[in-house]
């Protein structure tokens, strides 16, 4: 970030401006893009190019550099958005860089060659987790460890949410009553953009089946870590 921020300078922004464009990107983004951002800083220091403002061909070049050197499909199109989002802050850009047609054809040609196959082959049934949480204890009965593991679980399978979703959900943003439990996340998600924000998380109660009736095992641990 430290490059962006001397680019920016250099092309007259002013450090107050440049803050909030910095701000832009969030810390996951920042890690994601690091690797191919020292790679584009070393490939353009040897090709005696701009780093904002290339030549399309002299970007091009850098992906077919990447895929020449093995990266897969996916690596490369992180290293395109990765260009795309530095390149648009060149004020003489107009249209972003991984929109334009040729860039667009290349990765096409860049998937036909290596294409992406799914990340996981298998899939795991949720029935062998209900069919051991039904031959356990009640929550009650767990130790303050496996009530703590049923219920992260209970909650990451009911609510499909991500894992950094799951560690918003705060006694302080809860409503909790007999029937149901609503979580309100106040903070910054992967989903969260511009006018959008994930909606409040809703469990409702399953009472036929204690063993899973995740609001009784919130309740339950509740009342056993109020203490400290």
């Amino acid at each position: 970030m430290s490059t962006i921020r001397k680019q920016l300078k250099d092309l007259g922004f002013t450090p107050r401006s440049t803050d909030v464009i910095i701000a832009s990107w969030r810390k996951g983004t920042t890690s994601q893009y690091q690797t191919y951002l020292q790679k584009w800083l070393v490939f353009c220091t040897q090709k005696h190019c701009d780093v904002l403002s290339p030549s399309l061909p002299i970007a091009l070049d850098f992906l077919s550099m990447l895929y020449e050197k093995g990266s897969s499909y996916s690596a490369i199109n992180t290293a395109r958005s990765m260009l795309s989002s530095i390149l648009q802050l060149d004020i003489n850009s107009s249209t972003p860089f991984g929109q334009l047609p040729i860039v667009r054809r290349f990765m096409k040609g860049v998937f036909e060659l290596r294409p992406a196959l799914p990340r996981y082959k298998s899939i795991w049934y949720l029935s062998i987790v209900f069919n051991y949480f039904r031959g356990r204890p009640s929550a009650p009965e767990l130790s303050l460890k496996d009530l703590t593991l049923r219920l992260t679980s209970l909650l990451s399978l009911l609510s499909g949410q991500r894992c950094q979703t799951i560690k918003y959900l705060t006694t302080e943003n809860m409503e909790l009553t007999t029937n149901e439990c609503v979580f309100k996340i106040m903070e910054k998600v992967k989903q969260t953009c511009v006018g959008t924000h994930i909606q409040p998380i809703v469990f409702k109660p399953y009472p036929n089946e204690e063993k899973l009736f995740v609001i009784a095992h919130l309740k339950e641990y509740i009342k056993r870590t109020t203490p400290f």
